[in-house]
C-alpha cells in the first residue's frame, strides 16, 4: 500500500508523534500552533506533533496499577469498556508536555477518581488521554492537511494494543490502518536517502489491519476531549 495525500502518520512508540508532508515553499510556510516543521528535503516539509508520553505511559500505568486482570486479557477487556464512561479526566503529562503547549514543567493529573473508580478506569483514561492529546495535533494539523482520510499507524506499543489502536481511531473520527513496518522510521529514513540520491523507489507499506471508528462513541468521546481541555487551562493555562 502506498501513502495517498490526506494521510497522515501516527506513531506510538516510547513517546509518540503525528505528522504529515506537505510541499516546502520558498521562504517557507507558516508553523500551525503548537506544532513543528522540518525540510525533508528541497521539496518536501515535515510537519507535526509529538507527544514526550505514549507507550511509557501505557507502560508506567500498567505496572503501578493493580488492575488484577493478566495481561493476555487486558486488552480484550479495554477494547469492550464502554468509551469515557468513568467520568475521569487524564492529562498524560509524566515527562512534561511537548505538542501542543511546549511546557517541560507540566506534569500529569487524574481528576474524578471516586469509591467506584477501578484500577482498570484509570488506565482506560490514560490511554484515552494520550488519544485526546493526538486529536489536539490532529486539529492543529488541518491548517496543513484540511481532508484527512486515514490515519497510518506505527510503532511497537500501537501494533501491541488493538483496544488502544481502536480508541485512536474512535477518537481521531478516522480510518486507522496499521503499518506492518516493525522499523518503520529506519524504513522512511532509507527511502529519503534513495530519494536524495536520485532513485525514486514506490514508498509502499504492508497492512497489517484497518481500523474504522465506531460512530456510536464518537459523542462521548468528543466531550472528553472538551474536558481534558478545560483541565489543560485551568492547570497550565494557555
Amino acid at each position: 500500500m502506498s501513502p495517498r495525500a490526506g494521510s497522515q502518520a501516527l506513531m506510538i512508540g516510547t513517546t509518540g508523534a503525528l505528522r504529515t508532508v506537505r510541499v516546502a515553499a520558498e521562504g517557507g510556510l507558516p508553523v500551525p500552533p503548537g506544532l513543528w516543521a522540518y525540510r525533508m528535503d528541497r521539496t518536501r516539509e515535515l510537519v507535526g506533533g509529538v507527544l514526550g508520553d505514549g507507550g511509557s505511559l501505557f507502560e508506567w500505568l500498567s505496572s503501578t496499577l493493580d488492575t488484577g486482570i493478566p495481561r493476555e486479557e487486558l486488552d480484550s477487556m479495554l477494547l469492550a469498556a464502554p468509551a469515557a464512561a468513568h467520568g475521569l479526566t487524564v492529562l498524560p503529562f509524566l515527562t512534561g508536555e511537548r505538542s501542543t503547549g511546549w511546557n517541560a514543567r507540566a506534569r500529569g493529573a487524574v481528576i474524578g477518581i471516586g469509591p467506584r473508580t477501578r484500577a482498570l478506569d484509570i488506565l482506560q483514561a490514560g490511554l484515552e488521554g494520550v488519544a485526546y492529546r493526538f486529536a489536539a495535533i490532529l486539529k492543529s494539523l488541518r491548517a496543513v492537511e484540511p481532508v484527512v482520510r486515514e490515519v497510518i499507524g506505527t510503532g511497537g506499543a500501537l501494533r501491541a494494543s488493538p483496544a488502544w489502536a481502536q480508541m485512536l481511531a474512535d477518537v481521531l473520527e478516522v480510518p486507522l490502518v496499521i503499518s506492518d513496518s516493525a522499523e518503520a522510521s529506519s524504513r522512511g529514513a532509507a527511502i529519503l536517502a534513495l530519494w536524495a540520491i536520485g532513485l525514486n523507489p514506490e514508498p509502499a507499506f504492508r497492512v497489517s489491519g484497518r481500523l474504522c471508528p465506531r460512530l456510536a462513541t464518537a459523542a462521548a468521546h468528543r466531550a472528553a476531549f472538551l474536558r481534558q481541555q478545560y483541565l489543560h487551562r485551568a492547570i497550565h493555562g494557555g
